[in-house]
């Protein structure tokens, strides 16, 4: 693709990256209970293929950036939750997220035995996909990459009461306790503000409403 792009004169590639490349921050600053907020300059510590591949993508295209002036931004992306992704199982991350939405939107009982208090950038896709208009419509993109999120630590917990009073009625039982996904954060987002123009629309409340109404249309 970068070098599609490069023969073809195009400018600049947008690619989706992602939050889980960043280290394990349990017992730091930017974990439980603290999460103070993770900037893009932290070091990488990719671990599984999919991280691997992901920052591959990225030291490809600076590299491409360097050598041919193609500019690119990489959106690393929170956790993200979305209508769609009732159908990707996935238990690490914003997977718990996911699987909550789908069972209160299918009128089914949820339980999760731990995790209830572990904070994470919860994205709606909706803004992540305004991440990607905002980069590739920007002036410029120097910095290259960028978190793309809320800014805000939001808990299972938290969603748990915010979709009971969306859908009076539902069984939502969350226990305490941390998840064991190592990237878990609360990310800063003023890079992708500054350079991109980049603004959450969708806060927690927002963003569940949404995309519980979106489920419920699958139904």
């Amino acid at each position: 693709m970068l070098d599609a792009c490069r023969l073809s004169g195009v400018r600049r590639i947008v690619l989706a990256s992602t939050w889980s490349l960043y280290p394990d921050f349990h017992g730091t600053r930017h974990g439980h209970p603290h999460y103070e907020p993770v900037s893009e300059t932290t070091p990488p510590h990719p671990v599984r293929p999919y991280e691997i591949g992901k920052y591959a993508c990225e030291r490809y295209a600076a590299w491409y950036r360097e050598l041919h002036g193609l500019e690119f931004a990489a959106l690393r992306f929170g956790g993200y939750y979305a209508a769609e992704r009732r159908f990707q199982r996935e238990p690490r991350g914003a997977g718990p997220i996911n699987d909550m939405l789908s069972a209160v939107a299918a009128g089914r009982p949820y339980r999760l035995e731990a995790g209830g208090d572990q904070g994470m950038d919860l994205v709606y896709v909706k803004d992540c996909a305004a991440g990607c208009g905002a980069a590739a419509l920007a002036r410029s993109t120097p910095s290259g990459i960028y978190n793309i999120g809320t800014g805000v630590a939001s808990t299972l917990l938290q969603a748990a009461v915010i979709l009971r009073d969306l859908a009076p009625g539902s069984e939502i039982v969350v226990g305490a306790g941390q998840l064991p996904a190592k990237h878990l954060c609360r990310m800063d987002i003023t890079r992708a503000k500054t350079e991109l123009g980049y603004e959450p629309r969708y806060m927690l409340r927002e963003g569940l409403a949404d995309c519980l109404a979106a489920l419920r249309d699958l139904e």
